[in-house]
């Protein structure tokens, strides 16, 4: 018995040596051919990709990976994972680019092909041209002093009530990289991000009503919203509403104005609460102290200018002024003296070019040639808004907005609200 138990024992282990002798013995890679796509074909996002031709094995094949890569060699939207177990595979398979926010440029379809042992990788250069950029609509802001309505706008002008919003209201933007509404209070209203799609909160932090300004700025960028609490605090939020950054404004100040600068640096605003300083504090991304300038003045708004130059618009005894930081030198220079008037809000035109409201009219400032110029002589405008899609400049007076064709100046559409426009921006495609 124990004979016949070794014997058997001993052909087992035989077949098994056998086997693996055979497989590691496979140093045959596997055929690949590839018809289609062809080298540089153009693709359009949210399209997709048609991989045909045939792999054969001399044994057989155990996978098929199909997958678009871009130039810093990661892979981007789906990928096509096969398992034919078959020595011949026809392959007639479709790569959807379903990602809108797929930016136009040189990508590399990688196809890889495995026996288990061997493996064949082919790379194939594409182009993919993005999703043009559009606007599907605008979306206001108002407050009748304890509820704030948002109310959607189509592109011509057409209403529809978006969400009620207990509270009061500080800011309110549209962020059309995550298709959410955000929606901020002060002294009693919620931080709520609202989905467009249903209306309904996709994340909400609470006001916890202190008897004094809880949320005091807020700002967006890109996926990311930015908060200033009036206990010093600074923080980021993730689409999710998930705290991505930490950080604390100055002993005894509270942010009032934020802007994200060339992807890694955190520009704001702080009031002293009391003894009335404004100063400039720059931060890195990680929520640390970069420096920090004396200012003294309102800041309305920052834009970018240079890689180390933002340009900021303020204003200072009932006048508006456009300053530029440098970021290098950690100082501010007056770039030339604006036409009379407090600025309420401005626009970038195009890079050093902006409209800003000043004094009820939308004035055209070039930083580039140190000019200005009225652009519209409205009597009390006091939100300026430009749309490079459409070419088309918006403008708020107390409860009216108009829409004008940038070139012309013509009149493309007009909405009246039942109370004051608090803010407005636009909803984009992406």
């Amino acid at each position: 018995m124990i004979r016949t138990t070794y014997i058997l024992l001993v052909g087992f282990l035989s077949i098994i040596l056998f086997s693996c002798k055979k497989e590691s013995n496979d140093n045959q890679p596997p055929n690949l051919t590839i018809n289609s796509p062809k080298a540089n074909q153009s693709f359009n996002a949210l399209e997709f990709i048609t991989i045909e031709g045939v792999v054969s094995d001399n044994e057989k094949i155990s996978s098929i990976i199909i997958a678009l890569r871009d130039n810093n060699n990661i892979n981007v939207g789906k990928t096509i994972s096969l398992v034919p177990n078959t020595p011949i595979v026809t392959l007639s398979e479709q790569l959807i680019l379903d990602d809108k926010y797929l930016k136009s440029g040189a990508y590399t379809l990688k196809i890889s092909v495995s026996d288990g042992i061997n493996q064949v990788d082919k790379y194939i250069n594409v182009n993919i041209n993005e999703v043009p950029k559009s606007r599907n609509g605008l979306f206001i802001f108002s407050n009748s002093g304890s509820t704030t309505q948002v109310v959607k706008l189509d592109n011509t002008l057409m209403p529809t009530s978006f969400k009620n919003i207990s509270g009061d209201f500080l800011a309110g933007q549209v962020n059309s990289t995550n298709q959410q509404v955000i929606s901020c209070g002060k002294n009693s209203g919620d931080l709520i991000a609202l989905n467009i799609a249903n209306s309904s909160p996709d994340w909400q932090i609470a006001n916890l009503n202190a008897g004094f300004p809880f949320f005091t700025s807020f700002a967006q960028h890109y996926q990311d919203v930015f908060v200033g609490y009036y206990n010093r605090d600074i923080k980021r939020f993730n689409p999710n509403g998930i705290q991505s950054l930490s950080a604390q404004a100055f002993v005894n100040s509270y942010v009032n104005k934020f802007f994200v600068h060339e992807n890694n640096l955190l520009i704001t605003s702080q009031n002293e609460i009391s003894g009335g300083t404004t100063r400039l504090v720059t931060y890195y991304l990680t929520g640390f102290v970069k420096d920090n300038v004396l200012l003294n003045e309102e800041v309305i708004a920052f834009f970018s200018y240079s890689t180390n130059e933002i340009a900021l618009f303020t204003n200072s005894m009932g006048n508006g002024k456009l300053l530029v930081y440098n970021i290098l030198s950690n100082s501010t220079w007056n770039s030339f003296t604006l036409l009379t008037g407090t600025i309420t809000s401005a626009t970038e035109f195009r890079k050093g070019v902006y409209l800003v409201t000043q004094n009820g009219k939308v004035n055209l400032i070039d930083l580039n040639t140190y000019t200005k110029s009225t652009y519209l002589a409205t009597a009390n405008a006091q939100i300026v808004k430009y749309d490079a899609t459409t070419n088309e400049v918006l403008v708020v007076e107390g409860n009216t907005l108009t829409t004008y064709d940038y070139p012309t100046k013509t009149i493309k559409g007009t909405y009246t609200h039942t109370d004051s426009i608090l803010a407005v921006d636009f909803w984009y495609n992406k």
